[in-house]
């Protein structure tokens, strides 16, 4: 089952009836029986809404039981790798299935052990003779042959999973095995695509094929996150000069196209709001976009509501902060300020931020201000080599900025060596 089709499934009556029956015994800590498969559907979904604590109790209780629930332990394995980052316990959870060889899904968890412990080629190669298996033993009509759906959507399957990994080459390998999209995966297959184009830097090919998988699946959050992502980022790259213009036509033509292309991620960023209208992702990314438009008044809303809704992130906070210090309120700055370094407890990376913002923003004594408040204790307890690199960088072009040439040779002296 697609991830539209999972998704189509869990807002459906049935599916919302049995999660409501479940949560309500599990309140009251009673038991409920309910099959493997509704179990597992239920982690799964959990899992897709980020609530992982609740996504490992499911597959926990499936385990309680159907003590020997493969597609549990599974799940387990597969969470621990991709959510938690922890091999051992993945393998811990893999060697309690009986009979691995029977699950496809325990092909990729065995293949994506073996990438943690560096051996991509060993995958690869586990994961062609397995598939030659699968499709030897379908061919054969053998008792054991896997579902068709499940065969069918295999090289998928190993495709998202090296994708998800970094292997983009070993991604593109399997993808090219497939001559058209897998029926009610179509958004994943393009989407896919799209990571490996990006990884090549194929702008356009990542929009072609994003555009193609939202119009499968219009209602994707991550997708057109994923497009807006790719216009605003490819701001910087484009370039009109294969136009031909030159001069002030070029520098026109160049402005229009970031301009346009601003849009577009504008576009984006609106559906993305109004699937999810209280995602901090999206209300921060409408904030930007409004805020490269000179759209002052719209982005401080954005980033108002962004920052109420989520008392604990410093972003938005940082983002008003710049946004006053471009009108000119540095009263209104500072505030913002203050209190994206009450929300990370004063954390220097956050304080060195509005230093680089005032800087950027043309305040040069201010942000020298900020910038000696945390790099003079690093000097003078000897641990410049512990400084992080950026507070060196912006000090010594605050100092030669402001004349301050002692404090530029004290501070320049250490720039190359924190930048390594």
């Amino acid at each position: 089952m697609g991830q539209k089709e999972f998704n189509k499934y869990t807002r459906s009556k049935e599916f919302k009836e049995m999660l409501s029956s479940y949560e309500n015994a599990r309140q009251r800590g009673e038991m409920i029986y309910l099959d493997s498969d509704d179990l597992i559907d239920i982690a799964e979904y959990y899992h897709s809404i980020y609530e992982y604590g609740k996504a490992s109790e499911a597959a926990d209780y499936c385990t309680e039981l159907h003590p020997d629930e493969a597609s549990a332990l599974l799940f387990k394995a597969r969470m621990a790798l991709i959510d938690e980052h922890d091999a051992k316990k993945a393998e811990e959870a893999f060697r309690l299935v009986k009979d691995p060889d029977n699950y496809i899904e325990a092909a990729y968890i065995e293949a994506e052990l073996l990438i943690y412990k560096g051996k991509a080629n060993e995958a690869e190669a586990l994961l062609k003779r397995k598939y030659a298996e699968f499709m030897s033993e379908k061919d054969s009509d053998a008792d054991e042959a896997y579902e068709e759906e499940e065969l069918a959507r295999m090289p998928l399957d190993i495709a998202m999973m090296y994708a998800d990994l970094g292997y983009e080459g070993f991604a593109k390998t399997w993808m090219e095995k497939m001559t058209a999209p897998v029926e009610d995966m179509e958004y994943e297959y393009y989407e896919t695509w799209a990571r490996i184009y990006h990884a090549a830097g194929r702008t356009d090919k990542v929009i072609e094929n994003l555009n193609k998988a939202l119009d499968y699946d219009p209602y994707n959050f991550n997708g057109w996150m994923e497009l807006y992502d790719t216009y605003y980022n490819c701001r910087d790259t484009s370039t009109t000069a294969a136009n031909g213009n030159s001069g002030e036509e070029h520098a026109d033509s160049d402005e229009r196209q970031q301009a346009s292309l601003t849009d577009k991620a504008a576009e984006c960023a609106e559906y993305a709001l109004a699937i999810d209208p209280d995602s901090d992702e999206a209300l921060l990314a409408m904030g930007c976009v409004r805020y490269d438009q000179g759209k002052y008044d719209e982005a401080i809303e954005y980033f108002t509501k962004c920052a109420q809704l989520y008392p604990d992130m410093e972003q938005p906070c940082l983002f008003l902060g710049s946004i006053y210090l471009e009108k000119r309120d540095v009263t209104m700055a500072m505030k913002h300020f203050r209190e994206a370094f009450e929300r990370t407890d004063y954390d220097v990376i956050t304080v060195i931020r509005s230093g680089i913002i005032f800087y950027e923003m043309g305040y040069v004594g201010t942000a020298y201000q900020v910038f000696e408040t945390i790099i003079t204790p690093f000097y003078e307890a000897g641990m410049m080599s512990e400084c992080p690199p950026q507070l060196v960088t912006y000090m010594t072009r605050c100092c030669k900025d402001l004349g301050k040439i002692e404090e530029y040779k004290r501070y320049s002296q250490f720039k190359s060596k924190t930048e390594k």
